[in-house]
């Protein structure tokens, strides 16, 4: 038996997303019982992925790749047409990048890692959102860092609360996801994004930013991302696992030189580089004049409205008004965030929900002190059908109150 002092230090530290265990309570009452409605999923909906594309993509990258051959290694730091391909669409988002200042990686957690292990030595800080993505709390622990969340309201970080926390705590990295944030929802407006950009360049300080939620906006008008007020002090996440697909596993880190070419080591130290066949099919994917990408952001962009919408009214409908229940509205991306009275505990009411029939994710998974967060609860409306989440809310309200 492997004995714990026979493990490494970070192997120690390492931990299985949070995130999974709940997957693996959904999926075998998934699979034993259609009627089950899972508001917990991170993923797309797999009817919403192209899967009719595949071969088209397939054919054409075959067609312009001849001579290298889609099954064999590529270069390390990617596919020179893909990264322009990225930057080209970045560039369209306000992002500050060129196809030489990027890294294609093994899909955005990736990216998120390398910005991490470039960074971090064990006992350094990192400062993340209240609620945060519990894959980066992850990989910062493993890191051995100290997570410390800051103090959030609607509009996300206070830039306030981020100038204090910079002055006591002294990180060496910032994390945040300012675009339909994961769980929350929110979006900052562009005055905040820049005063948090002024507070990090004038403290030397390094962010994380990640942006792969960015495209999937579907009200308002899009915002500058953090990254384009302080491009040498943000480093930028991007990946094509919720536009395109999650099984494409490619993504890319945007940083300054001299932190690209160390994040380029890093990565060729433990797999070279993405995958050069699935690398293939998203340039192609990307390619602005065959306007897959445009056409799929539009069916993405309609339906989750639609859902958003449906589950907002359900909550309206079947969570009394005036019990204390309050939820984000977002304009983008995939979640909100349910918020309940003192007394409620969405860990401790997981499983009588499952037995009710639905699932979420609770507010505890966001937290690096998970004591925290439990009357929230994460909801997804993007995977599952319209015509379902009714349902799904009313199964949960009758978990919460009684109500049917």
């Amino acid at each position: 038996m492997i004995q714990p002092e026979q493990l490494s230090a970070m192997a120690q530290r390492a931990q299985t997303d949070p995130i999974a265990d709940i997957f693996n309570a959904v999926m075998p009452r998934q699979a034993a019982d259609p009627s089950f409605i899972s508001l917990a999923a991170g993923p797309p909906q797999n009817q919403l992925l192209p899967n009719d594309l595949l071969p088209e993509l397939v054919a054409a990258a075959q067609a312009t790749d001849k001579r290298q051959g889609l099954l064999n290694y590529t270069m390390p730091q990617g596919l020179p047409p893909l990264r322009a391909g990225f930057a080209a669409m970045l560039n369209k988002q306000g992002v500050a990048c060129s196809p030489e200042a990027m890294l294609i990686t093994s899909g955005g957690m990736e990216a998120i890692s390398l910005a991490a292990q470039l960074t971090l030595n064990p006992g350094d800080t990192v400062l993340v959102e209240s609620p945060a993505f519990p894959g980066a709390i992850a990989t910062f622990k493993q890191c051995g860092a100290q997570v410390v969340h800051l103090a959030c309201d609607k509009d996300g970080l206070k830039p306030d609360v981020l100038e204090k926390a910079i002055a006591e705590h002294k990180p060496k990295l910032v994390s945040l996801m300012v675009d339909y944030q994961n769980p929350a929802g929110w979006v900052m407006p562009a005055e905040r994004r820049e005063q948090i950009a002024g507070i990090l360049k004038a403290t030397g300080t390094l962010a994380i930013e990640d942006g792969v939620y960015s495209l999937l906006r579907f009200e308002g008008e899009p915002v500058p991302p953090l990254q384009s007020y302080a491009p040498e002090h943000v480093m930028y996440a991007a990946s094509v696992s919720k536009i395109l697909a999650p099984a494409m596993r490619i993504g890319c880190l945007v940083a300054p030189g001299a932190l690209l070419q160390k994040a380029a080591a890093i990565k060729s130290s433990y797999n070279m580089q993405a995958s050069g066949f699935t690398q293939a099919l998203t340039e192609r994917f990307l390619n602005p004049d065959a306007l897959y990408l445009d056409k799929q952001l539009a069916r993405l962009r309609e339906t989750y409205k639609k859902r958003r919408d449906s589950m907002m009214d359900a909550l309206q409908e079947h969570l009394p008004a005036g019990a204390g229940y309050v939820w984000t509205s977002p304009a983008g991306g995939m979640f909100l965030w349910l918020e309940g009275p003192a007394d409620t505990d969405f860990t401790r009411l997981f499983k009588p929900a499952l037995d009710n029939g639905v699932a979420y994710v609770p507010g505890p998974m966001f937290f690096a002190d998970p004591s925290l967060g439990k009357t929230a609860a994460r909801l997804n409306f993007a995977s599952t059908p319209e015509e379902d989440i009714p349902e799904g809310i009313r199964r949960l309200a009758l978990t919460l109150t009684g109500r049917r």
